[in-house]
Formats: C-alpha cells, structure tokens, sequence
C-alpha cells in the first residue's frame, strides 16, 4: 500500500486520488519522494470496502498496530496483527488487508532507494534479514525494544507530518533507527545460528521465485540457479517452511493467476502465455486442480461478487 501522506483526514489531494485498492498514481508517488507514512485508521476510515491484492516491487511497508486487530494476507499466509506488532512487508509481496476492524497504529512505506546516500550506503537485505522474502514477517518486541521503537515511530510521524520529507536526513536517521531497533528483536525471535544456512538458503530460493515464476516451473530450474542439488533444497526449504519447492511453484503461480484473472481483462489463453504455460489447456487443468473450479469459472465468480 503506497499512500502514505501526512494529515490524511485533511488532505483532500490525497482523498481525490485515492483509489480502492489504496495505491496512489506514479505521478502523486512522484511529488511525494520516496518515503509515506500515515495512521493506520485514519487510512481504513477512508476504504469502505477490504483493501484488495496488490504488489509494489520497489517499496517495502511497515505496519505498527497500536491497538485492535487488523487481518492481513501476505501472498499465501493469512495473519492476524495484534496490539503492540510489527508487520514486514517486504518489496514484491502480494497483499491484502481487511479493514472490517477498528484499530490504531502506523503504516510507512519507503522505496528501495530512500536509505541510500550518506548514511544509507548498505546492503538493506543483508543488514535487515526481515527485508527478504520471509515467512514469519511479524515481530513482537519485548517491553524494552517497544518502548523505543513507539518513541521513534511517533517522532518519524511527526517529523514527516511537518515536513512532508523536506529534512529527508533526519527521516532517514529516525527511519534507520527503528529498523536497526527491529533487527535487534528479529534476531533474537528467529535466527538460529545452527539454522542459519538453510533459512538463507531458503530464503534465497523464495526471491528467486518472486522473480522466476513465469519462466521458471520446476524444483531443478532454482536448484541450478541456486548450483546446489535439488535434494538439498527440498530439505532446506522443507525444515524451514514446512512445505515443499514445488508447493511453493505451485502457490505463486495460483496466486498470480487470481490477480491477473480478478484485476486484468486479458483472455485466459493470454494469462497462460503470461505466466508461462505454453498450452492455455494445461493452464486450465493446472488451475482447476489446486482450485477445484476454472480460470473462466473463477472469473465470472469474481465479476459477481
């Protein structure tokens, strides 16, 4: 979700250009830097209706929940944000949010490149694990870590509010802050130092695919690309996830096929094509299986709905 302005209640600029899906043109993205932040309910007040999938390959999101419930589906995992969490959304994830419950926080959205330049100049994915691709994007810090991470969101919104990131140094400075303050908790919560090759190599594999899917359907193309063995990564994405390479092929090109099927017009045979399969047919019986209806079916169940 990409519109992230100062003082919505009273940014009619923002109200006319909002759609229903809570992006915002390239062009207001563009008057608007690199960098959005908003409260969370002052976001879902405006939306009527459930925030539908979409996907921002250059922008990462944090949300922070303050108070009440709010339910998110991050490409195949549905999660329940609660008081006091901290959700990662990282850059080329598919998501969707349900705004049917009242609740408080703040959702930022800064662009890949924001943090660069003179205090910036780092790897973001190799510094801040939670950046990746993961699959446990929540986290719930303990008392200590919490109290500074609500000081620094607080002053990261009131900065931006005033100055609509004019001082982009010192959104920059608040906004490194927080996330090293998260990498600090993320470290503790998940990373197993006994496990940390098989989560790196998993890890790996999920980017990959984000970027392979459509030219890319078996378990041997990523084990090439990623030169281990296709054993070796069954194992380690397995043990990690709990779930198999190919369950995970298979589940992006689903959910793939259900965005272009629900938000584009384009033929279904043109949707097989797109996503790789050569024979729209196959492409059919290949969606039918793992939705127990057609790409066609589906479509006319979407249209009515």
């Amino acid at each position: 979700m990409s519109s992230l302005i100062k003082q919505f209640d009273n940014n009619q600029f923002l109200k006319k250009n909002l759609n229903s899906s809570g992006s915002i043109s390239q062009s207001i993205r563009n008057d608007y830097g690199l960098f959005f932040m908003l409260k969370l309910e002052d976001l879902l007040k405006q939306l009527k209706t459930n925030i539908s999938p979409t996907r921002d390959n250059n922008t990462h999101t944090i949300l922070f929940l303050t108070s009440g419930k709010l339910n998110v589906n991050i490409a195949f995992h549905s999660l329940i944000l609660k008081k006091n969490d901290f959700l990662i959304i990282p850059a080329g994830q598919v998501v969707s949010y349900n705004s049917k419950n009242n609740c408080t926080g703040f959702i930022c959205n800064f662009h890949i490149d924001f943090l660069y330049g003179k205090i910036g100049s780092f790897d973001l994915k190799r510094d801040f694990r939670f950046l990746n691709i993961l699959n446990n994007p929540i986290i719930q810090p303990d008392k200590e870590s919490f109290k500074y991470l609500n000081q620094l969101f607080d002053r990261i919104f009131h900065e931006y509010s005033l100055n609509t990131c004019k001082n982009s140094m010192l959104l920059k400075s608040y906004l490194i802050a927080s996330l090293s303050e998260l990498n600090q908790v993320y470290k503790k919560l998940f990373i197993d130092v006994k496990n940390d090759r098989p989560l790196e190599l998993t890890n790996k594999f999920k980017e990959l695919l984000i970027q392979n899917f459509k030219d890319n359907h078996s378990t041997k193309d990523y084990a090439y690309l990623l030169n281990v063995s296709v054993n070796h990564l069954n194992k380690c994405v397995k043990s990690v996830t709990g779930k198999s390479t190919s369950s995970w092929i298979n589940e992006i090109l689903i959910l793939e096929s259900k965005i272009l099927l629900s938000q584009t017009n384009d033929p279904i045979s043109q949707i097989a094509f797109d996503l790789g399969f050569e024979d729209p047919s196959y492409f059919s019986r290949f969606f039918k299986k793992h939705e127990k209806t057609t790409p066609l079916e589906f479509r006319k169940m979407i249209e009515l709905s």
